[in-house]
């Protein structure tokens, strides 16, 4: 009686395969979960770029008023402020503040603490990282 070499994957092969595959689940899923995870990083980033967005636009339109009436002391107009800030428009202030070196007048973005649109940790990302205050 002959026996045939049969080729397969053995039960052992098959243990150490499901085993690596859940060292992998294990691992993608605790980096996707904790605090500072890829999914919330990515969000910060994406909050990060529409808010500076804001920020850059204001202060350029801002700067374009003042060189086109030759006055530093010219600010935007509510209407402007409306256009720029857009959605975002029930959450920020602007108040106009004077530099003390040159005299000159300039819109500073300040977000509304009570606004329930931002979370504590958006809150902290205004604060910490685009230096934008609290009013």
């Amino acid at each position: 009686m002959k026996l045939k070499k049969e080729s397969g994957i053995t039960i052992t092969m098959l243990v150490i395969t499901i085993i690596v595959m859940l060292i992998i689940a294990s691992i993608v899923t605790y980096y996707t979960i904790q605090k500072n995870s890829l999914i919330n990083n990515a969000n910060d980033s994406k909050f990060i770029e529409k808010i500076t967005a804001i920020k850059d636009k204001m202060e350029e339109q801002e700067t374009i008023k003042q060189d086109l009436a030759g006055d530093v002391n010219v600010t935007l107009s509510k209407q402007e402020i409306s256009e720029i800030l857009g959605e975002y428009i029930n959450d920020f202030d602007v108040e106009v503040e004077k530099d003390t070196k040159n005299g000159q007048s300039k819109s500073v973005l300040k977000y509304k603490k009570n606004s329930i649109r931002f979370s504590d940790r958006e809150k902290n990302i205004l604060e910490n990282r685009l230096n934008i205050k609290g009013k």
